[in-house]
């Protein structure tokens, strides 16, 4: 008797404990379940997902599909710039454009010499920049008064900072005239862009440069596309004229001089009219005779890094990691001496795996190779280090800012801060999933060869990201 009561009693427990053991499965095995269920099933013929998740309070891997194969980054990338950069130049970096006079004599209002503007590589300066750097160069050059000053030299750009390849290996001929590739140049004026208004008015069609430092010659053309032609000349379509502005920005071909005449332009409009050329020289300078010298100092690099990852722009990329470069070996900085130095410091300094290939920091070439497991062990190793602080407040945050201002996980407690990538045919976002404020998990998720819209892969990201934040 005492047999029989005492079976069905112990059945029940089992059967009341079985869902607490469903839930007790191991989070790899859960996260395994959960995409051959929802996400397997609903990639494209051909495409392939990877994944790997890291617990970031010890760096353990919790769940790796694929994660030691190699894939093309994309801007996800850009994280290892960015940690590049605060590591070798520090959060408080700041590049300088210095501007000054190189006089051979002074006689009356006439200075014979070069006026020579050293050029730093920083990828934010801006026409208004320009405007503020001549008007205080003109003021210490006239003293403070307001009669012209003639400068029988040239306008010389000293821009030794970086070498003289402007467009990073692998990348794609056909982006063209696109303001993501512009030229990386040692002088950068308003990301080595135009920008151009067409506007259908009452009294016809009107086009707006911005800035209006300098106009172009323009033909007209069918359709509705902008296009810059060489000798930036503009092609613009009947179409691309509207009631209402819009304004579409183009690279620049020969971007320096364009901004360097620009500059001769204004130092002219405010009362020092330089005689000469604009000339550029590669070669390093080691004159110590400049006077009147002026600088403009760019943002803190800290500050700089939020329009590098939120914004996800490739100029500031690429500037930093030629930047990078310099610093280190003192010669101009070049992609194969950046691609060197990254290597030296995932490898020797962090001691991360020796597998994959990096050959831009903008993650626009198609020969970057970076495995997942290797990209998450990054971002762990990164919470380690005294920049984090400025690397972490950069990152674009899910549902709030970036380029993931739209995605949105509506989980209470948690924060995404997520980088994402983009290619044809390529789609990643790595990051982490913060609880409480404090890090819990690392994920890198890449799903590539696919065809179809990739709208559809953003939504499964999405949904392999809002399971992973309900992990325990």
């Amino acid at each position: 008797m005492y047999h029989i009561t005492r079976f069905p009693l112990l059945l029940v427990l089992i059967l009341l404990a079985a869902p607490a053991l469903s839930r007790a499965r191991p989070p790899g095995k859960q996260l395994e379940r959960f995409l051959k269920k929802e996400i397997l099933p609903e990639l494209p013929a051909g495409a392939r997902l990877q994944l790997s998740v890291r617990d970031a309070t010890n760096g353990k891997i919790i769940f790796s599909r694929q994660g030691d194969a190699n894939c093309v980054p994309a801007s996800t990338l850009k994280l290892l710039t960015a940690g590049l950069a605060l590591n070798t130049l520090g959060p408080e970096f700041c590049f300088n454009t210095h501007l000054a006079l190189r006089p051979d004599s002074i006689r009356c209002d006439t200075i014979y010499g070069d006026i020579v503007l050293t050029a730093d590589g920083d990828p934010t300066l801006t026409t208004v920049d320009l405007e503020d750097l001549s008007a205080a160069f003109v003021s210490r050059v006239s003293g403070g008064q307001n009669t012209p000053v003639r400068v029988r030299g040239d306008l010389l750009l000293s821009t030794a900072v970086f070498d003289t390849l402007y467009r990073g290996p692998g990348w794609m001929w056909d982006d063209g005239d696109r303001p993501w590739a512009a030229d990386i140049t040692p002088f950068i004026v308003n990301r080595n862009c135009i920008g151009l208004e067409c506007v259908q008015g009452e009294q016809g069609q009107r086009l707006y440069w911005l800035p209006a430092l300098q106009l172009f010659p323009v033909s007209m053309g069918g359709g509705s596309t902008v296009r810059r032609l060489a000798g930036n000349r503009f092609e613009i379509g009947n179409g691309a004229f509207d009631l209402e502005p819009v304004l579409r920005v183009r690279n620049l071909e020969e971007p320096q001089l364009v901004y360097s005449l620009a500059l001769k332009q204004l130092l002219a409009e405010q009362g020092v009219v330089v005689s000469g050329e604009v000339r550029l020289n590669h070669l390093p300078d080691s004159s110590s005779t400049d006077t009147f010298s002026t600088v403009h100092r760019s943002v803190p690099l800290a500050e700089l890094s939020g329009p590098l990852l939120r914004q996800s722009n490739n100029l500031y990329a690429e500037a930093l990691f030629k930047r990078c470069a310099f610093e280190t070996t003192g010669k101009p900085g070049s992609w194969r001496a950046g691609a060197k130095q990254m290597h030296s410091w995932l490898v020797d300094s962090l001691g991360l795996a020796t597998d994959g290939q990096i050959v831009d920091g903008s993650g626009m070439s198609r020969y970057n190779l970076v495995a997942p497991n290797r990209m998450t062990a990054a971002l762990y190793r990164f919470q380690l280090e005294d920049w984090f602080g400025s690397f972490r407040a950069a990152l674009p945050v899910m549902g709030r800012h970036g380029t993931v201002a739209d995605r949105e996980i509506n989980l209470p407690g948690n924060i995404v801060r997520a980088k994402t990538g983009s290619l044809r045919n390529h789609k990643l976002i790595t990051g982490y999933i913060e609880r409480e404020g404090a890090a819990a998990l690392i994920f890198f998720i890449n799903i590539d060869g696919f065809t179809t819209d990739s709208r559809r892969m953003t939504e499964l990201q999405d949904q392999i990201i809002h399971y992973l934040a309900t992990i325990k």
